[in-house]
Order: structure tokens, then C-alpha cells, then sequence
């Protein structure tokens, strides 16, 4: 009986620092540690590969785009819910 339940002490803890491993070597790809394997450009750092890669770069510039477009929106949404609501004019709103 202690046999048993030291081999699955054993096993929960191998299992456990499998598991830390793993979410260092994530970690360490993610911080630019480590290098990856970039299709056809070799071994580099994934943050250099996330700055110079086109696309990317194209799809963060649309995804700020959209936000600040949502942003715009909203600001002038509320503007004319409060020049609505409390009858002022937009300027001593903004103001």
C-alpha cells in the first residue's frame, strides 16, 4: 500500500513539473528567449518576427483603426444623449 502511494506521489509531482516546464518554455518564446523556427527566415526571436512580419503590422493598424472609429462613435453617441437630456448646447457639454 505504500508502494502505491508513493509511486502516485511520485507521478503527480513528474506531472506537475512537466507542466511548469512547459509553461516556461511558453514563457520563454513568448518573452523573446528563445529562438523559433520562422518559415524560411531561419531561427529569430518571435517578437522581431511579429515586428517586421507586413502582416501583422497591416492587421494591428486595422484593429487600432477600428478601435479608435468604435471610440468616435461612442463620444458622439453620448454627446447627443446628453445634449438631448440636459438641453445645453454640445459646446458647454464639451466644455
Amino acid at each position: 500500500m505504500e508502494g502505491l502511494f508513493l509511486k502516485l506521489l511520485y507521478w503527480i509531482i513528474t506531472n506537475c513539473l512537466y507542466i511548469v516546464d512547459s509553461i516556461m518554455e511558453v514563457f520563454g518564446v513568448l518573452s523573446g528567449l528563445n529562438q523559433v523556427h520562422v518559415d524560411g527566415d531561419g531561427d529569430q526571436n518571435l517578437l522581431d518576427y511579429m515586428i517586421t512580419n507586413k502582416t501583422v503590422q497591416d492587421v494591428f493598424m486595422l484593429i487600432a483603426a477600428i478601435g479608435i472609429a468604435v471610440a468616435l462613435m461612442f463620444t458622439m453617441v453620448s454627446l447627443a444623449k446628453n445634449v438631448v437630456v440636459r438641453k445645453k448646447s454640445a459646446g458647454k457639454i464639451i466644455f
